[in-house]
Formats: C-alpha cells, sequence, structure tokens
C-alpha cells in the first residue's frame, strides 16, 4: 500500500462534512451513496445558473471528513455521479453500524466510486478498518481487502 497523498491541485473537489455514523459506514466502502436535502447549499453544489440556464457542475474527487479541521478524520474517494431521487415516496436505507438514512423525492444522490485515500484515522478512536483497496496515510491503522458491498 502506498503512502503517497493524492494530488488535488487544479483537480474539481466536492468537500463534504459528515457525522460520526456515516463517516464509520462510508469509509468502509459499506455505503457508497451520500443523500443530501436539497437546501440551497448542496444545490450550488451541483449546477450553476449561466446566461438563465442551469448548468451540471462535475467533479474528479470528493473529500469527506469526520468533523472540521485539519486532523479531522477524511477520506477521498472518486465521484461516479450527482443526482436526485426522483421515485415516488420515501426509502429507507439501513446501515450495519445501527445508522438509518430516509430519503425522499427530490434528495440529491452522490454516488462514491471507489476510495483512493484515508487520512487521519487515528483520530477516530478506531483501531483497523477494511476498505477497498485504497490508498492510506497510516499504514497500520488500515488494512486493505478487497469490499463486496458495492451495489
Amino acid at each position: 500500500m502506498s503512502t503517497n497523498k493524492i494530488d488535488l491541485t487544479g483537480k474539481r473537489v466536492l468537500w463534504l462534512t459528515l457525522k460520526k455514523p456515516p463517516f464509520e459506514v462510508m469509509v468502509t466502502g459499506e455505503k457508497r451513496e451520500e443523500f443530501r436535502k436539497p437546501t440551497k447549499w448542496i444545490s450550488s453544489r451541483h449546477h450553476q445558473k449561466i446566461a438563465g440556464r442551469y448548468k451540471l457542475k462535475f467533479y474528479d474527487y470528493v473529500v469527506f471528513t469526520n468533523g472540521y479541521g485539519k486532523d479531522k478524520p477524511y477520506f477521498i474517494a472518486e465521484i461516479l455521479g450527482f443526482t436526485n431521487i426522483s421515485h415516488a415516496g420515501q426509502k429507507v436505507y439501513k446501515y450495519s453500524n445501527g445508522l438509518t438514512v430516509e430519503v425522499e423525492n427530490g434528495d440529491y444522490i452522490i454516488l462514491i466510486g471507489n476510495i483512493l485515500e484515508i487520512g487521519n484515522y487515528e483520530n477516530t478512536g478506531n483501531k483497523c478498518i477494511q476498505t477497498n483497496g485504497c490508498r492510506s496515510t497510516e499504514n497500520s491503522n488500515v488494512t486493505e481487502k478487497p469490499c463486496n458491498n458495492y451495489r
């Protein structure tokens, strides 16, 4: 496993903060989608208005942090897409750590690809995680193992 950090210089990066329960299931690859309510802020990350027309924004990577600050746990992943939910009614997702996420029509979905780097993981209080074969800045804290939890 390499300890090189991903160079984000000149890349289109979406930065998002997560609470601990979602971070725990996303950093392992179990949760491959991030759901966000259609607030003005997240809408501005999805598209921009140019000359009266909306244009979609595209990203190279998404960086998720667990809290704020330079010492907070983070991971960098490929971003596969950014869309809206268009099903009727409400859907509930349940994860291994007890996290339950309810999504509704109009909510945004951010589709996550491979996790490429994990950093400051020792700051979560956990000693080891299993990932989908990503790079880590803390080799002693991450065990590489293929993840079979992709949808």
